[in-house]
């Protein structure tokens, strides 16, 4: 995937991030793609995920991501307590997930 043209390479991520999802009973709230920075000679992609589910559920999804996006890495983490339903253990998180393309690919 990694040698996509832009708008595959984001649906190819978008697909695997909601195939991890669905297999670990988390509900993916959203993806939203974006461009970061330039570093060195590398374009950074960016993509802001926000998802619920147990915290069994999420390290298996973060351990899924590792399988499936190896080449993806996360550098923003944020968990709490999800505040629509106190009643249950469920966690919100919010993450955002970086690759590193080399410009002009």
């Amino acid at each position: 995937g990694v040698n996509l043209p832009f708008k595959q390479f984001e649906a190819h991520v978008i697909g695997q991030l909601q195939q991890a999802a669905w297999s670990n009973n988390i509900e993916l709230a959203g993806v939203r793609p974006r461009m970061g920075e330039t570093i060195s000679h590398f374009r950074e992609i960016l993509f802001d995920v926000d998802l619920s589910g147990d915290y069994f559920d999420i390290y298996n999804l973060l351990s899924d991501f590792e399988k499936t996006l190896g080449f993806i890495v996360i550098n923003d983490f944020h968990v709490r307590p999800d505040s629509r339903n106190r009643n249950t253990d469920e966690l919100h998180v919010k993450l955002t997930l970086a690759s590193y393309r080399r410009e002009g690919s």
